[in-house]
């Protein structure tokens, strides 16, 4: 669609009755406040030669065009790739016609001898303004679906007003499925958690729903294809609407299998994942070695909360950052600190006499 001047509109008429020229033409004279370019095609070859130079901002195609029709013309223009506003004019009331032309892409209908200035003004206003929303909003998912194409990471996006879910190709390749394979529905996500991290995954979710939270973010084990579980990291903003009820939700699905470092974004300590791998490690370290002695703690912060809805999330971010370097100091080299989410943090004292 070309760049559009609102107070000047360059409209095109494709129509074979001089008459009926005229006429249109006596109604756009009646125009006060939008000064109207009109050219006419009296053929329907000289009609889709004219369209073809995008020259316009909108189309008027008279529904006889001798052997031809203006829903054909409509037809043949729509499949050429034009998003051009498009007003068809029909001689009588035909429901079935009319009902054809919106289904072909036209944006109005106008009936011929019910026309009035008032009338053809509003419809001109109504499909230009139609069409540029719908313009933006094929601009704007291609755009979406590009990005989804070139990230590395699965994005999704939960409607909470239909209770569907978008997951990208990525998203389903990470863990091993094809787009076509899952269900548009939250469910098909939260069935693949694995069964120790799903009440970790739900609380994060909720916290975040309740505005605890300036982002939801969880690290957990989802089930691949091949039946093994594989490390993930989703990342997401709900998005709020009257009355403070979410009604959207999208972000961020990635693939932590092979990620060497897994740290947290905020205090840049280690995660939950990497801190139970080392956990892990040190399990079987005991194993082989009787008297090794470890201790794991667990820290929270004491009415959190308090200070996020008090002062805000930035503030309490820097409290976070803060705790974690003061710990972090209080620690001996070898001993692991990572924040597990929120404002919970877990140590990992190796090698302690008792």
């Amino acid at each position: 669609m070309r760049h559009l001047d609102p107070l000047h509109i360059k409209l095109l008429l494709v129509e074979d009755d001089e008459d009926d020229y005229f006429f249109f033409e006596d109604l756009l004279d009646d125009f006060q406040s939008i000064q109207f370019d009109l050219d006419w095609a009296d053929t329907y070859d000289k009609g889709l030669q004219a369209v073809q130079r995008h020259q316009h901002d909108i189309y008027v195609f008279d529904f006889r065009l001798g052997s031809r029709t203006g829903l054909d013309l409509l037809e043949e223009v729509v499949a050429l790739g034009h998003r051009i506003p498009i007003i068809l004019l029909t001689g009588q009331e035909d429901r079935e016609i009319d009902l054809a032309a919106m289904t072909a892409g036209a944006t109005d209908y106008l009936v011929k001898g019910m026309i009035t200035s008032a009338l053809l003004e509003r419809s001109i206003r109504y499909a230009i303004n139609h069409t540029r929303t719908l313009v933006a909003l094929q601009e704007r998912e291609e755009q979406y679906n590009l990005v989804a194409q070139a990230s590395n990471d699965g994005l999704w996006d939960w409607n909470l007003h239909t209770h569907q879910v978008y997951y990208s190709p990525r998203w389903a390749a990470i863990i091993g499925q094809g787009e076509a394979a899952l269900q548009p529905s939250i469910q098909e996500w939260f069935d693949r958690i694995h069964p120790e991290d799903k009440e970790r995954f739900r609380t994060d979710l909720r916290r975040h729903l309740r505005r605890e939270t300036t982002a939801f973010e969880c690290q957990y084990r989802m089930l691949h294809r091949d039946q093994s579980y594989r490390w993930v990291s989703s990342r997401g903003m709900a998005v709020f609407g009257p009355h403070n009820r979410v009604v959207r939700m999208a972000g961020s699905h990635t693939d932590l299998t092979n990620h060497v470092a897994l740290y947290d974004h905020l205090t840049g300590l280690p995660s939950r994942a990497l801190f139970l791998d080392q956990l892990h490690r040190t399990l079987t370290r005991v194993n082989r070695q009787a008297n090794y002695l470890f201790a794991v703690l667990f820290l929270d912060c004491d009415r959190f909360k308090v200070i996020n809805d008090s002062l805000g999330h930035a503030i309490g971010d820097h409290l976070l950052i803060e705790v974690a370097k003061r710990l972090t100091a209080a620690l001996r080299p070898g001993d692991v600190i990572a924040r597990l989410g929120g404002d919970e943090f877990a140590i990992l004292l190796e090698n302690i006499a008792g």
